[in-house]
């Protein structure tokens, strides 16, 4: 009966160390995909960064070359407009000297 007694409690902690293993092992295992899902989170924020700074540096780019060409056609205007004043200022003097 001893003998019984022995087997059947050392099949007790057999059966509760086996127990204690298995949530261990789903802790780790958890533990794990904890850590798997936040690295993937951390790649994911680190891919959206350099796309996000890629596309700033082109839209900076396009307002850069666009501003270039507003004051391209700006000083274009203006240096057609000092023209024409040139020019008037001359007929007028032009004029004004024929009446003399």
């Amino acid at each position: 009966e001893q003998m019984a007694g022995a087997l059947a409690a050392a099949a007790v902690d057999k059966s509760e160390a086996v127990t204690r293993l298995r949530v261990q092992l789903e802790g780790e295992q958890a533990d794990a995909l904890v850590l798997q899902s936040e690295q993937l989170s951390i790649e994911a924020n680190d891919s959206e960064n350099v796309a996000l700074s890629e596309q700033e540096t082109i839209l900076r780019d396009e307002f850069a070359n666009d501003m270039a060409v507003a004051l391209d056609e700006q000083r274009g205007a203006l240096e057609a407009t000092a023209s024409e004043a040139q020019a008037v200022a001359l007929a007028a003097a032009a004029a004004a000297a024929a009446s003399e």
